[in-house]
């Protein structure tokens, strides 16, 4: 695949038709075949505890080894720390980026000091102007995507159930204590910042949940009456599922200058995190949301502030978690047999009969309006009726 990113080229209107198409962007895959594999185990006791009652606890884990990622290939080599002009928690700004001479040969003036090669090379691009000039890996090319075998999972987990199958109370509760990482949750996973060090990626996986607890229930409402009141208050049934489940991770980033470190791995990759200074789930310090609308802070926007020039952040991937979730879903139904041959079902249903407020995502880009406030939530209350008759 090759997807043109710089259009009509002084000098070439008339090769292969008006607008020559260059340089390009490809994608690379290995020319040797590395087969990913996932190794399992699990040990698990079970025990009756009373009547029709089992419970079950268990150890699983899991191990993926030579998973498929894909990175930028040909980004530009990050500056060392030795030679950063910027000072700890100074980030990039508009003025610095005005104090560039030169476009192939680009300088710069950072804390007072007048500063070229590969630092300015690397703020030019942060800056936002065209890498392509710059990328010595793989000359004459653009962005080259790399899908290769590299990366690794481990998942380990502490499972819990409790199974009750006959009389009134039929009962299922399920609960899971787990950490899951890896380097890349998919082959498309584009939350990382260094192509040169991709094992430097290694956090929580982006599905990880720590804890997830679900029960589930029917009961048969005992009503021992006789005659009419036993036809409609007889045989009802109550069912339900509650599901208290922990947020999944993600990144805090910056969201100015996003590749603060000038590598140019915009295609592949989130850019570069915000640098974390403080606790996050300190009281919030946040300001009030811009654009009015109603919302909730959810961490400590004091914590995080934009990132250092030229580096990548220290927050690291997958440092915060979404909001926490706790769900309950319930039903009672009935059924009634007016004639032999007819059979009517009446049902009542809630979902989120409890009516909390489930934050469903949280805004992660440092320095923008409404910093780690929601950004929406999931169904309210919801209430339904249904009667179905069979014949």
């Amino acid at each position: 695949m090759q997807t043109p990113t710089q259009y009509n080229v002084t000098g070439y209107n008339h090769v292969g038709g008006k607008g020559l198409l260059f340089p390009l962007s490809t994608t690379s895959i290995p020319d040797q075949v590395v087969w990913p594999y996932v190794q399992q185990w699990h040990l698990d006791v079970q025990r009756d505890l009373i009547r029709h009652t089992v419970a079950t606890l268990a150890y699983v884990g899991a191990k993926g080894t030579h998973l498929t990622l894909q990175h930028e290939l040909n980004e530009l080599s990050p500056v060392p720390p030795s030679e950063n002009p910027f000072l700890p928690g100074q980030p990039i700004t508009s003025d610095i980026c005005n104090t560039q001479t030169g476009v192939l040969k680009p300088e710069f003036t950072v804390n007072g000091k007048f500063f070229g090669g590969p630092p300015a090379i690397n703020l030019s691009v942060a800056c936002g102007n065209d890498p392509d000039f710059f990328r010595t890996k793989f000359y004459g090319l653009s962005s080259i995507q790399r899908v290769e075998p590299v990366a690794n999972s481990n998942y380990n987990a502490l499972q819990f159930s409790l199974r009750k199958t006959s009389g009134a109370l039929t009962l299922d509760v399920a609960y899971t204590y787990s950490h899951s990482f890896d380097d890349s949750s998919d082959n498309q996973d584009s939350n990382f910042v260094n192509s040169y060090n991709v094992h430097q990626n290694y956090a929580s996986s982006n599905y990880d949940q720590r804890h997830i607890l679900t029960v589930a229930w029917t009961y048969d409402v005992p009503f021992r009456g006789k005659r009419i009141s036993h036809t409609f208050l007889g045989g009802w049934q109550w069912a339900g599922i509650m599901t208290a489940q922990s947020g999944t991770p993600f990144s805090v980033v910056n969201g100015v200058y996003g590749d603060s470190a000038g590598v140019a791995d915009g295609t592949t990759g989130i850019g570069s995190y915000a640098d974390r200074i403080g606790d996050p789930h300190a009281s919030p310090d946040c300001p009030p949301m811009a654009d009015g609308t109603k919302g909730a802070a959810l961490f400590n926007c004091a914590a995080y502030t934009q990132t250092q020039g030229l580096t990548f952040g220290n927050s690291g991937r997958n440092s915060l978690n979404n909001p926490h979730r706790t769900n309950v879903d319930m039903s009672v139904f009935k059924v009634f047999k007016p004639r032999e041959n007819i059979q009517v079902q009446f049902r009542a249903e809630a979902f989120n009969v409890f009516n909390h407020t489930e934050w469903n995502g949280v805004n992660p880009y440092v320095s923008t309006n409404n910093f780690l406030y929601s950004t929406g939530a999931h169904m309210p209350r919801v209430l339904q009726f249904a009667l179905r008759i069979t014949f």
